[in-house]
Order: C-alpha cells, then sequence, then structure tokens
C-alpha cells in the first residue's frame, strides 16, 4: 500500500528532524518526548486509472534516546493518524495502527522496524485491503549526521487490497 511507505517516509523525517534540533537532553540516558501534528496530502499509486488523494491527519508521537556524544541512538513512535482517499467527490476513510522502533548498532548503522495493521472496509462490503505485518528497513547516519533509509531487510505479514471494489466505490 502506497501509504505505508508515506508513513514510513514520515517516521524518517521526524528522525531527520531529531538529529537537526539543538536542544538535546542534559543526559544520554534522558529520552526526549515530543509529539507532532501530521497534516499531509498524497497522490495514491492505485490501479483505478483516475487520480486518488490521501490526506493523512493525526498525531505523531516520539520518543528518542541519545548516547553519551549526544547521537540519537533508538526511538520509539506512535502514530494516531486517519487517512481519507478522495476522488471523484467521494471520500473512504481509515485509521492507522503501525508503531514503529528503531535503533542504532554503530554511528553509521540501524534498522527501522515497523510493526501493525492497516485495514480499509467499504460500506455493505466488508475488509477490501488489509495490510498486516512487519517491515524491516535498513537505517544509514553519513558523517554529518544525516540520517537516510535504505533497502527493506524483511517484510512479512499479508498485504492485500482489492483495487476493484475500492474503484468501484470511489468512481464517478
Amino acid at each position: 500500500m502506497n501509504g505505508k511507505r508515506i508513513v514510513h517516509i514520515v517516521f524518517i523525517l521526524s528522525l531527520v528532524l531529531v538529529t537537526g534540533i539543538a536542544i538535546k537532553p542534559a543526559s544520554a540516558n534522558t529520552p526526549l518526548h515530543y509529539e507532532e501534528p501530521v497534516n499531509s496530502f498524497f497522490k495514491v499509486i492505485n490501479e483505478c486509472g483516475y487520480k486518488i488523494i490521501e490526506h493523512d491527519l493525526g498525531t505523531l508521537k516520539s520518543t528518542f534516546w541519545f548516547d553519551e556524544n549526544g547521537d540519537m541512538s533508538e526511538g520509539h513512535q506512535r502514530w494516531d493518524i486517519t487517512s481519507t482517499w478522495s476522488a471523484n467527490g467521494k471520500s473512504l476513510e481509515f485509521k492507522w495502527n503501525e508503531p514503529a522502533r528503531g535503533w542504532f548498532v554503530s554511528y553509521h548503522e540501524g534498522y527501522i522496524v515497523f510493526t501493525g495493521s492497516v485495514k480499509i472496509t467499504l460500506p455493505g462490503q466488508g475488509v477490501v485491503s488489509w495490510d498486516s505485518g512487519q517491515t524491516t528497513y535498513y537505517l544509514q547516519r553519513n558523517n554529518h549526521g544525516e540520517i537516510s533509509i535504505g533497502d527493506v531487510i524483511r517484510e512479512t505479514g499479508t498485504y492485500d487490497t482489492d483495487w476493484s471494489a475500492i474503484c468501484a466505490y470511489l468512481s464517478p
């Protein structure tokens, strides 16, 4: 699902934000907690043949830990995000349940693990999209402290979307 990848990107962007924050905890063991509002629009890659726009609205809650050098060593995030797909004057709403945990095994290398589910239900039709599982990405941090997401290392679970039902529901 395209939205899953987008939220993963939001996680990475928040990691980049935190590593750029000048105010860091006084102690390496003191975590930094913050909440970030999410209000974003994206084009959904789909099989319908028309444009679907995703609107993500909610809160990203984060906790980050730093090592003795002040570099982020671990982070946990939880989404409270509702997504709305809109096309042709119609809309479809669903919630994310996908907490994440990221950590570095050295200054330059780390991992992010996303575990959770996203379920889309249509009135009178039931569940038409069910993404449930775990995805692990490789993280890299350069000498300037900038973090980037790497390849998918492991992906398990069920990722099933009935585009014909979604397309019919959102069609003109």
